[in-house]
């Protein structure tokens, strides 16, 4: 599957963070500091946040030139604190406030986040009351500790060098006269030494001629004397040649390393910049990480007295969290080197380990479960990126399991399938390029022990340790490797590792998945040396994920647990994380394809209700759907020829809009159903003809398409059917959608409307 190219990936990742982040923002309720203004050519302000979720409060400072000039401050804030005392820091990232003239130091996109959290106890001993909310704030200032006017000093920079280049060249025309004047009175006395010469001459033809003979052969020996005393010009001589070299190749040379220089500066200033972009998005992705965080880790409510099983029971259980991971792979690497005179390459394949931060979730079904035995399904994935957004990654699972524990000590085993995808994009280091991605999908099988315990934990928790030995089988497709290569890594080979899985019922799981030699993957343009390459590396994945638990008639609920209310909730605003799903193509009538189904996901999308009455509301939303499309085959009376593969790829921000109704299951469960329209806007789509690996371009499309494109906007009627479940202080949605599009995508080419089933997975804020 072609799911991660370099546009896709970077783009989805970082449009996920800023739409979260920014919303994290724009959602809570800054309050404005009250700051006097140190100086009439500046315009400070403040603002500060108290959050409810997390008990932290978080500080914003801003600064605004009212000038025309560019300056360079530094500027010092103290904060007192309740509960946390005296802290100091400066402004910017750097440490400096630089703005240009008219323009703003943004707290947001220019400084680094100053926030003071409480911990456990919510800073509920110490902390202020400030109307309906709390804060640390005891009192602010600031110091403007250094002032640079830049365009005055790049001014007077300036005048300085135009004096100094003057006085230089003042220097170099004062030489230059000197060697004309000198030049000129070597001149005139050659001139006045030829006179003489001349005069010398007349004087000796006004002799007597007496004797002719003796005279002439006078003129002779005269005319030869003067011939051989004649000035005779031969050019540089050869010392005077050498120097003239010698000279020629040292400024040659100066020349040659002051190009190097500045394409190093060049270099230098563009990895520098992209290191401060990359901390800047990292900033952003910590934001939006805190707050998604607070989401999931908090409202832990009591769990009660844990009821004893009475029989066969169904249980569902969700979950949802952060992961860190390690994948080996192959990557190719171009790092561009300039000497002064020309540009060189250097190429190679090599190891990489892409190590990336993960937000996962999903979902296990039990329909048979007792406290001895059970039977069950389950499914999930995660997305995620590197620590320096050089690789992002997409992983997705599902299968069977089971476990048989006939007293403390069990069993348990899992049957699973699934698949990988990572893109590795250097673009921090400005001469590199290159970078590597696979894309597999595995069968793995895993049995092991388990221990079944009971934990006091704010109530009794059900609690499970497994440790089940891995065996899994990738199906590595054979890579593209450069002629002259001696490595060929075994195809589907079994891997074998292990998995330790702590989970407390309704409470938490910790699971850490390791593979001590894993085969690597990826294509090798350039080929490895045997010495530089290892066939195989470690593979792990450690997560920490929050758990909801769910019981039929006759499970293992809380006999007094205590439900946040699902009945009064009114204007519902719900967060989905990570909803995965499958979608596929139709054929348009008369036109004979095969079909094949496209798995996809969505990473966060927000929807927000309005009641209208106790059970009816109006929806709407807005989303990121990652990989939508499908696969067609074609038959011998298809456009494509018996044989021939399309291939369709999306990448939508979806925006729904629609009715649901909703009614009660329990006292505290509600289920319902909704109907609407989605409004798809693709920000990335592609077509791939002929079972090429390369997009279609534009033109090409038309003209297989009789003029057709594909469509920049489209919608589809969306039906969703699911239910709400209170538990502890949260309540987490789940559901399933169908979606079709109303109208063909390509119809020339035989392709028609667009259908889906997705699995919701949401929290209701």
């Amino acid at each position: 599957m072609k799911f991660f190219t370099k546009f896709l990936t970077r783009r989805l990742v970082f449009f996920s963070l800023l739409f979260f982040a920014e919303s994290y923002s724009a959602s809570a309720q800054w309050i404005d500091l009250n700051l006097n203004q140190a100086d009439s050519r500046f315009e400070f302000s403040g603002k500060r946040y108290w959050s409810k979720l997390g008990g932290s409060e978080e500080y914003r400072f801003y600064v605004r030139n009212l000038t025309n000039d560019t300056y360079r401050l530094v500027v010092r804030v103290n904060l007192d604190l309740a509960c946390v005392g005296q802290k100091s820091f400066l402004l910017g990232v750097n440490k400096v406030v630089y703005m240009k003239g008219g323009e703003s130091f943004d707290a947001f996109k220019d400084d680094w986040v100053h926030i003071y959290t409480s911990g456990a106890d919510n800073f509920k001993s110490c902390r202020l009351t400030d109307g309906d909310t709390y804060t640390l704030l005891k009192g602010v200032r600031y110091t403007i500790e250094k002032i640079e006017n830049v365009t005055q000093m790049e001014a007077a920079a300036a005048d300085k060098k135009k004096k100094d280049d003057e006085a230089k060249q003042k220097i170099i025309d004062d030489k230059k006269k000197a060697e004309a004047d000198a030049k000129k009175k070597e001149d005139d006395k050659k001139k006045a030494d030829d006179a003489k010469k001349k005069d010398a001459e007349g004087k000796s033809a006004s002799k007597d001629t007496k004797n002719e003979k003796e005279d002439e052969n006078t003129k002779k020996d005269s005319g030869n004397e003067s011939a051989r005393s004649a000035p005779v010009d031969n050019g540089p001589t050869k010392e005077e040649q050498e120097e003239i070299a010698r000279q020629k190749a040292i400024k040659d040379e100066e020349d040659r390393k002051k190009r190097v220089q500045e394409w190093r500066d060049k270099k230098n200033q563009e990895t520098s910049d992209n290191e401060d972009m990359a901390t800047n998005f990292l900033i952003q992705a910590a934001l939006a990480y805190y707050g998604i965080g607070n989401l999931i880790y908090s409202g832990f409510e009591p769990l009660g007295v844990l009821e004893e099983y009475t029989g066969m029971s169904s249980r569902l259980r969700m979950h949802l969290g952060y992961e860190i991971s390690g994948t080996p792979m192959y990557t190719n690497s171009i790092i561009e080197d300039y000497n002064g005179n020309s540009t060189t390459f250097e190429r190679k394949s090599e190891d990489h380990d892409s190590y990336n931060f993960n937000l996962g979730a999903g979902m296990e079904y039990w329909p048979l479960y007792h406290k001895n035995f059970g039977f069950g399904m389950h499914g999930g994935g995660s997305l995620g990126h590197g620590f320096t957004f050089e690789d992002f990654s997409l992983t997705y699972q599902y299968g069977l399991k089971t476990h048989w524990h006939p007293g403390k000590l069990g069993m348990v085993a899992e049957y699973t399938q699934g698949g990988r995808e990572i893109d590795h994009s250097p673009w921090i280091e400005s001469t590199e390029s290159g970078g590597g991605n696979i894309a597999y999908t595995y069968e793995r099988i895993g049995v092991g022990p388990s221990i079944r315990f009971d934990t006091d934990w704010d109530g009794v928790s059900e609690s499970r340790f497994d440790l089940m030995a891995i065996f899994e089988r990738p199906s590595f497709s054979s890579p593209a490797i450069a002629a002259g290569s001696t490595l060929d890594p075994a195809v589907s080979t079994w891997q074998n590792g292990f998995r330790a899985n702590l989970s407390y019922s309704n409470r938490l799981d910790f699971f850490l998945e390791y593979f001590p030699s894993y085969q690597r993957d990826g294509v090798r343009d350039f080929g490895l040396a045997l010495s530089s390459s290892s066939f195989a590396g470690s593979m792990f994945r450690f997560g920490i994920h929050r758990n909801f638990d769910f019981f039929g008639e006759g499970g293992n609920n809380s006999a007094d647990s205590k439900h946040r209310t699902n009945r009064e909730m009114s204007n519902r605003s719900i967060l989905y994380i990570v909803s995965p799903g499958l979608s596929w193509m139709q054929n348009t009538p008369g036109k004979r394809f095969g079909n094949y189904y496209r798995f996809n996901i969505t990473p966060i999308a927000f929807e927000q209700e309005i009641d209208l009455t106790r059970n009816v509301a109006l929806y709407a939303g807005v989303g990121v759907n990652v990989l939508e499309g499908g696969e067609l085959e074609g038959y011998s009376n298809s456009p494509f020829g018996a044989g021939n593969k399309v291939n369709i790829e999306y990448v939508n921000v979806s925006i729904p809009v629609g009715l649901r109704f909703r009614s009660s299951l329990t006292e505290s469960h509600f289920w319902w159903i909704k109907a609407g329209l989605g409004n798809m806007l693709p920000v990335y789509q592609a077509l791939y003809l002929d079972g090429s690996s390369e997009a279609a371009e534009e033109d090409e499309i038309m003209a297989r398409a009789n003029g057709e494109m594909l469509p920049g906007y489209f919608n589809s009627t969306q039906i969703s059917v699911g239910a709400d479940f209170a538990t502890g202080s949260n309540i987490i949605r789940c559901g399933i959608e169908y979606s079709v599009t109303n109208q063909d995508l390509l119809h020339s080419l035989g392709i028609g409307k667009m259908q889906g089933v997705r699995f919701l997975i949401g929290l209701t804020l």
